[in-house]
C-alpha cells in the first residue's frame, strides 16, 4: 500500500467516524431534542428576569447593566422564536438542531451581555455548547461554536462591555474573544 493511500484511507475512515446524528433512531431523538427544547425555553423567563436586574448583584458582586425594553424584547425575543422554529415538526432534524443550538448560544450570548459581561457568565457557553452533544451531529456543534466565535468578535468591536467587564479583555478583545 503506497503512503498515498494510506494517508486517504485514514482521511477516509476520519470522516466516517465524525458524527452525522444517523445512528440515533427517531424516537431516541425526538426525546432528546424535546429536552433540549425545554431546556431553550427555560432560558426565555430567566433572562428576561435578568434583564429587569440593574445596578450590583449581591451574590457574584457584578454591576448588571440596565437594559432598555426594546433591547430585552429582542434579544430575549430571538432565543423565543428560535426555540419555536427548533419546535416545528416539518423540519428535518439537522435543521432543528441547528435552530436549538442557535437558541442556547444566542442565550449564552444575552447572558454575557445582560450581566455587563462577567466573565463567569460565559461559561453558560461551555454549557451550551457541552448540551449539544445530545444530537450526536457535527452541524449543531459547529453552529454552536460559530456563533461563540461570532458573536465575541462581533459584540467586542460594537461594544466592549457587552462582552467583557475586565481590563485585560478590553484592551486584547481580539485574544480573549477566540
Amino acid at each position: 500500500m503506497s503512503t498515498a493511500t494510506g494517508a486517504t484511507d485514514r482521511l477516509s475512515a476520519l470522516f466516517e467516524s465524525i458524527p452525522d446524528g444517523s445512528k440515533i433512531d427517531a424516537a431516541t431523538w425526538t426525546r432528546r431534542h424535546r429536552l433540549m427544547l425545554v431546556i431553550s425555553a427555560l432560558h426565555v423567563p430567566f433572562l428576561v428576569g435578568l434583564g429587569l436586574l440593574e445596578g450590583p448583584e449581591p451574590i457574584s458582586g457584578a454591576t448588571l447593566p440596565a437594559i432598555a425594553t426594546s433591547e430585552l424584547i429582542v434579544w430575549v425575543g430571538g432565543v423565543a422564536a428560535l426555540t419555536a422554529v427548533a419546535a416545528l415538526p416539518m423540519l428535518p432534524r439537522r435543521a432543528r438542531a441547528g435552530a436549538v443550538a442557535l437558541a442556547l448560544t444566542w442565550a449564552s450570548t444575552v447572558l454575557v451581555s445582560f450581566s455587563g459581561g462577567f466573565i463567569e457568565a460565559h461559561f453558560h457557553y461551555f454549557v451550551a455548547v457541552v448540551w449539544l452533544a445530545v444530537y450526536e451531529d457535527w452541524v449543531p456543534l459547529a453552529v454552536g461554536v460559530a456563533v461563540v466565535a461570532g458573536t465575541h468578535q462581533l459584540f467586542s468591536l460594537l461594544e466592549m462591555g457587552m462582552m467583557f467587564n475586565h481590563e485585560p479583555a478590553m484592551q486584547n478583545h481580539g485574544f480573549w474573544a477566540n
